[in-house]
């Protein structure tokens, strides 16, 4: 079944793999329009993402 929209853990799944370009970034929050005057900066979304990167790694 195709799935619409965001699903988490395919998220997850994602930035665990090595080929993933969302470790550090959210592709799909950096591409999308809606909202883009309140995107994080380059370095900001590298922090937080990292750390989150982390966190799904040491619980998942």
């Amino acid at each position: 079944m195709a799935s619409s929209g965001f699903v988490l853990e395919r998220c997850v799944d994602y930035r665990k793999t090595g080929q993933s370009q969302c470790k550090h970034t959210c592709l799909a929050r950096i591409t999308c329009p809606v909202g883009s005057e309140h995107r994080y900066g380059d370095e900001q979304m590298r922090h937080a993402y990292t750390i989150s990167l982390g966190m799904i790694e040491r619980h998942r």
